[in-house]
């Protein structure tokens, strides 16, 4: 029975810290993309503007860093 008991409060504890942790989203997300092939895309989608469409609807911002190195 204590046993029991004793499980079910670890539980719940785990539970209530999940819960209480700061679960806001980054405010900056950085991506660092390659002229490697399949990362070109990201290139595009910056200059097209549809990365801005996209940091825009959900409030963050979205930094690309070009590594120009292999």
């Amino acid at each position: 029975m204590i046993r029991r008991i004793g499980g079910v409060l670890v539980v719940v504890l785990i539970v209530v810290f999940g819960l209480l942790q700061d679960s806001r989203a980054k405010e900056t997300y950085r991506i660092a993309w390659s002229h490697y092939t399949g990362w070109e895309p990201w290139e595009y989608i910056r200059k097209s503007g549809i990365l801005d469409k996209w940091a825009e609807k959900y409030g963050i911002a979205i930094q690309l860093d070009l590594v120009n190195d292999y």
